[in-house]
């Protein structure tokens, strides 16, 4: 095996792995309130850092669509 075929195998395992991980980190917590007010346009509603992280998305993605 070459080394960038090695390369990829193994970028290719970290990802499965880290989209199972992730899978299941979030399958613990159910926070549909969060997610629907987002859905609906409410960031103000979500907890402190995604409020305000939403925002800031918002103002980005305005931003370049503007463009």
């Amino acid at each position: 095996m070459e080394f960038y075929e090695l390369q990829l195998v193994l970028l290719g395992v970290f990802c499965t792995f880290s989209l199972f991980l992730e899978r299941q980190v979030s399958s613990r917590k159910p926070s549909t309130k969060t997610h629907e007010h987002l859905e609906n346009g409410k960031p103000s509603s979500a907890p402190g850092s995604l409020s305000t992280l939403a925002r800031q998305y918002l103002v980005v993605y305005a931003i370049v669509m503007g463009e």
